[in-house]
């Protein structure tokens, strides 16, 4: 079975820096102390592209699981709960996006 992992994608937020402090200072300290059973995790900032305009999030968020049982158990646990409820919490450009995802190697280089 192929890697699973639990995606959130953060809209651009009020205030870039404060969202980026808080992500980097509160909110990531807490997703590694507290999703148990994760492998990885990969985060993304994304770039204005061509003429300037800001794309539909900011920062995306990818965290590994070895399988979906593992994911599930980890977000639906206390501690996981607790980590969800907070990257909602720091979000001020709007609610983020949750997926639930697996990962499939195409070609490898």
């Amino acid at each position: 079975m192929a890697n699973v992992k639990l995606i959130i994608q953060y809209p651009h937020p009020l205030d870039v820096y404060a969202f980026d402090h808080s992500y980097k200072e509160e909110h990531m300290p807490l997703v590694t102390e507290k999703l148990d059973g994760k492998t990885k995790i990969v985060t993304t900032t994304a770039l204005p592209h061509a003429h300037h305009i800001l794309p539909a999030y900011h920062r995306t968020s990818e965290i590994y699981f070895p399988t979906m049982d593992t994911l599930l158990a980890s977000t639906q646990s206390d501690a996981g709960k607790e980590v969800l409820a907070h990257a909602a919490e720091i979000s001020t450009g709007g609610a983020p996006n949750f997926i639930i995802a697996e990962e499939e190697d195409v070609i490898e280089f």
